[in-house]
C-alpha cells in the first residue's frame, strides 16, 4: 500500500512579519517534525508513506 501526504502552507502562515527569522525557521522546523512524527505513528507497518512539504 502506498500514498502521499501533501503539506502546503506552513511558511505562508508563520510568516506574519516582513522576515523569516531564526525564531520563525525552528518553529516551522518544530511542525514540520510534530507532521512527520504524526505520519509514523498512525502508518501501518505495510505502508508506504511519503510526506511532501510545499
Amino acid at each position: 500500500m502506498r500514498g502521499m501526504i501533501l503539506v502546503s502552507g506552513i511558511r505562508e502562515t508563520l510568516s506574519t512579519g516582513r522576515r523569516w527569522t531564526a525564531r520563525k525557521e525552528k518553529e516551522y522546523q518544530e511542525l514540520r517534525s510534530y507532521i512527520e512524527d504524526l505520519v509514523v505513528r498512525n502508518a501501518r507497518p505495510d505502508q508506504d508513506l511519503s510526506v511532501l512539504f510545499f
